[in-house]
């Protein structure tokens, strides 16, 4: 007969390493938590010493308040914390951590010592964790401050090792962790070494002025060279930080950081939001992304903290008006950007003569043919002259003008497996008629739980699954009861060619054509044989006379 099976408690140890799994991922993440520990102390000096990348060793000593002798146990007790304590306190979180798990998860996956001298005591003191979190505690030498030892990283769950990455790439990720926190901190100094060489050392700076060079340190020269500093204010929200110019032609998102109250957070849908207005930009070259440095001061009470397990996400009370804040920031500081000089974009198109930078289209009968489009731009020729292109504002027409003409005929594809939606996406039930629209659309919803709904199809020509950010807003449009011009206006800014697969031809064409004839101001610029000519006579490719 088979045994019943049986509810027990688990044992301390083993619960602290479960947990530790949400806590202690890797090396950077033991990093990460011991130094934002040292920032919540006050910390203004803090050195970091690691080998083997962190797998070994690491070493945490900062200039702190320090802990006294009687909260040492506590401080490795789950759920213990000297920042909030109170309901009301999680409601307006101004420190980096606030959960109290750390230095537990930590001891429970490695040999783990913390000495610490608080601020007014005699003496500093010891405490030691053994593999059966057992403390003992002893006098020692130490000057004001705190250093935490970490040794032997996952040693006693040798599974988690296997999951490590080389010494390279974590090396390199606990790197790239201490830039963003001294990106967010520059009024205290870091110091990194690695197997006994130091590697960074970013000193402490004592004006905003001064804060130009961390962030050239860290970003380039090239960036802080051609970037744009915003200083904005309106009501509790303020915005400081740099943008590069649009010509800064990154091929990969490794120059975006984004502060909240100094706390670094991932936002995609504002990543979204500030590529679509760089894209706005004639001179900002498709397939590149935009390079900038942003922090976010706002009310405490405004932002929930307490929404991701690595609190790398942040929700805001207000989000559209935090939203439209940073993006008027945005497109004010970018519209001072000056302009690339035409002969310039001549001798730029002229060099873009690689295969990757064309974008041939067939001729379409009774449509002008289109020459080709050298990194953004389509030249159209017609009989009165040339007609420039911005191709980029003209995908989001087409992709808006697609959903529009096809709506009814869209074809859609099953998923493999259908995705939940959440109610806490919403600001309601999703109706009867919205469901119809929605397929219409291409995108079938079924209603899964109380909770939320599963999409079953997505549109034929999009090849990827769409992130939660899109249907945050796609269905907050749909709850205002936007028009389906709105909604395919959304869809044609959200969306981007990256995520669609070939449009079939004849629907292209008849947007194409559709599009020459109605497009909106800005996309087009027309210009005349005699305008062309002038152009070129004052350009560095004036023919020269012999």
């Amino acid at each position: 007969m088979k045994e019943k099976v049986r509810i027990i408690q688990l044992e301390p140890l083993l619960a602290n390493q479960i947990s530790a799994g949400e806590v202690v991922e890797r090396p950077s993440s033991v990093v990460k938590e011991l130094v934002e520990n040292s920032l919540d102390a006050g910390a203004k000096k803090i050195e970091i010493e690691i080998e083997g990348a962190g797998m070994h060793l690491i070493r945490i000593r900062d200039n702190g308040h320090g802990i006294v002798k009687s909260d040492l146990i506590l401080a490795f007790s789950r759920h213990a914390t000297s920042k909030i304590k109170t309901t009301e306190d999680l409601a307006k979180i101004h420190t980096l951590g606030f959960r109290g798990e750390a230095l537990a998860s930590i001891a429970a996956v490695s040999h783990c010592r913390l000495i610490s001298h608080a601020q007014g005591e005699s003496e500093a003191w010891q405490i030691e964790i053994d593999p059966a979190l057992n403390p003992q505690i002893e006098p020692i030498a130490h000057p004001f401050g705190t250093t935490v030892i970490v040794a032997d990283l996952f040693h006693n769950i040798p599974v988690r090792r296997k999951f490590l990455r080389s010494e390279k790439t974590e090396f390199q990720l606990i790197d790239d962790m201490l830039k963003r926190l001294a990106l967010s901190y520059p009024r205290v100094s870091f110091r990194l070494k690695h197997n006994q060489r130091q590697v960074r050392y970013y000193p402490a700076l004592s004006s905003l002025t001064d804060e130009r060079s961390r962030v050239g340190k860290i970003c380039g020269q090239k960036f802080i060279e051609n970037a744009i500093q915003i200083c904005a204010q309106a009501s509790s929200l303020s915005l400081q930080g740099w943008i590069g110019l649009p010509l800064l032609n990154h091929r990969q998102a490794d120059c975006q950081y984004f502060f909240v109250n100094e706390r670094m957070v991932k936002d995609r849908l504002l990543n979204h939001a500030i590529k679509t207005i760089y894209q706005q930009h004639p001179d900002f070259m498709e397939g590149t992304y935009p390079c900038y440095v942003l922090n976010l001061n706002i009310d405490p009470s405004e932002v929930d903290v307490n929404v991701h397990p690595t609190k790398q996400e942040v929700r805001f009370i207000q989000a559209r008006l935090v939203h439209d804040f940073m993006m008027k920031c945005v497109t004010n500081a970018l519209n001072q950007a000056p302009l690339q000089p035409m002969a310039q974009l001549g001798k730029m198109s002229l060099e873009a003569n690689k295969p990757s930078n064309f974008f041939l289209v067939p001729p379409l009968q009774g449509a002008p043919a289109i020459i080709n489009k050298p990194s953004r731009y389509a030249f159209v020729e017609e009989e009165t002259g040339i007609i420039i292109v911005d191709l980029n504002q003209a995908k989001t027409f087409l992709i808006a003008r697609y959903f529009f003409t096809q709506q009814g005929n869209i074809p859609s594809k099953t998923l493999l497996f259908p995705i939940p939606i959440m109610r806490m996406q919403m600001k309601s039930s999703v109706l009867e008629p919205d469901l119809k629209l929605l397929a219409n659309l291409g995108f079938h919803l079924q209603k899964h739980t109380e909770k939320g709904y599963h999409l079953l199809k997505q549109p034929a020509i999009l090849n990827e699954v769409l992130a939660e950010n899109f249907w945050v807003e796609f269905l907050a449009l749909l709850h205002d009861k936007s028009d389906l011009n709105s909604l395919c206006h959304f869809l044609g800014n959200w969306l981007s060619m990256d995520v669609f697969s070939v449009i079939p031809a004849p629907i292209f064409s008849a947007l194409i054509q559709a599009w020459l004839k109605q497009a909106p101001v800005g996309t087009l610029m027309r210009l005349s044989h005699d305008e062309i000519t002038h152009l070129i006579n004052v350009s560095e490719y004036a023919p020269t006379q012999n």
